[in-house]
């Protein structure tokens, strides 16, 4: 099973590549929220370990990480002053809903990388968070030029790394308070293509 996720999400990520750069990138653009639907399912079909308290935190973070969103987009005090364009889908309060499945996705792929070399909560939580802020710097020119969103002045503030490493820091908190660490060979496969995918098209767009 685990095999055939990983070969499915490469796929996802080989092709995602090829239509961005295609004469076909609109149609690509509007199958972002069915890719990033498809990768988060591909992970929780492949973790090993369940418990209603996993669930309630990806519930929660789904829920979180839309709300921060909402909150930062309508007062520019969160993240810095930015708005989201049409590539992830309908918007709702001015935010698509599918950027709470963004926030579970990444946060269970940098915790599985993480937990490979650790299972200290604060060193855990914290080397996670720091995977998702950095993973977030290589995501943010592609994101503006492909109308994931658009930042005011087109300058990407340094309060947006921050606030990305505090909101992600506290999910990684509450999730190392449930569990000992994610197992999940998949999660981290994921993590890899999403660096690949974003990296290539930080140098090809």
């Amino acid at each position: 099973m685990n095999r055939k996720l990983i070969i499915l999400l490469f796929l996802l990520h080989a092709v995602g590549v090829l239509g961005m750069l295609s004469p076909w990138q609109s149609l690509f653009l509007w199958l972002t929220p069915f890719h990033l639907m498809l990768s988060l399912g591909a992970i929780l079909l492949a973790q090993e370990k369940w418990s209603l308290s996993l669930w309630r935190w990806i519930i929660l973070v789904g829920i979180a990480g839309y709300g921060v969103e909402v909150l930062g987009v309508k007062t520019g005090q969160v993240f810095g002053t930015y708005w989201y364009g049409a590539t992830l889908g309908p918007h709702l309060f001015e935010v698509p809903p599918i950027i709470g499945v963004n926030w579970i996705m990444l946060s269970l792929a940098s915790a599985a990388v993480v937990s490979l070399i650790s299972k200290n909560k604060w060193f855990s939580s914290i080397a996670a968070a720091a995977l998702m802020v950095g993973l977030d710097s290589i995501i943010e020119p592609v994101a503006i030029q492909l109308d994931f969103w658009s930042w005011e002045g087109n300058h990407i503030p340094l309060q947006n790394f921050i606030a990305w490493f505090v909101v992600a820091l506290v999910f990684q908190l509450i999730l190392h308070s449930i569990t000992k660490g994610i197992k999940n060979i998949v999660a981290i496969w994921l993590f890899v293509f999403q660096l690949a995918f974003f990296t290539l098209l930080n140098l090809l767009l």
